[in-house]
């Protein structure tokens, strides 16, 4: 189903830590969906702020105003949600297809400011699911790297070894033999 014409939209903000709220993130997401919502016609109704509370949490109960913007699109029946970049709106493929499911049974658009593509057409729906498996990818390997030097601090007889994939593995030293 297509989104209704009309000019409504909600804008949704998210950084990861407490440490990022202070920061230019939300400010800089927050001025990006206002300017494309002008660029583009549409009056910005509300703006759903996750400040913070969702680093390592995808699951859409377990961010409170994520799942709040899910419930009001609704009822309110905005014509479209805009995000600054679809990393902002989820890091995991299933998590996306859910609440763009719940997007399209009640009408309602998507848009990213900086991935200029829609969730109606084939090849809109191929960009988001594309652009969603490099987020996924990217929010692993990350948190892979992250606690990479933490297992190397507790475990110093390992050693590296690379998989055909380019990653490093870190292998303990009663499994080389």
């Amino acid at each position: 189903m297509k989104p209704s014409k009309g000019n409504r939209a909600i804008g949704y903000i998210r950084v990861s830590d407490r440490d990022q709220v202070q920061g230019h993130s939300l400010v800089a997401q927050e001025s990006g969906i206002r300017r494309w919502c002008e660029r583009n016609g549409y009056e910005l109704v509300r703006i759903f702020a996750e400040e913070g509370e969702s680093a390592h949490v995808d699951e859409i109960q377990n961010r409170p105003e994520f799942k709040l913007m899910l419930d009001v699109v609704g009822w309110d029946k905005p014509n479209i949600v805009v995000v600054h970049t679809l990393d902002r709106w989820a890091r995991k493929l299933s998590i996306q297809g859910e609440a763009f499911r719940i997007l399209a049974n009640v009408g309602v658009g998507f848009s990213s400011v900086m991935e200029n593509t829609d969730m109606f057409t084939p090849s809109g729906r191929l960009m988001l699911n594309t652009m969603g498996s490099i987020n996924e990818f990217f929010s692993d390997q990350w948190d892979y790297m992250c606690e990479k030097p933490s297992r190397y601090e507790l475990s110093r007889d390992c050693i590296s070894n690379r998989s055909h994939l380019g990653t490093i593995r870190w292998i303990p030293a009663v499994w080389r033999k």
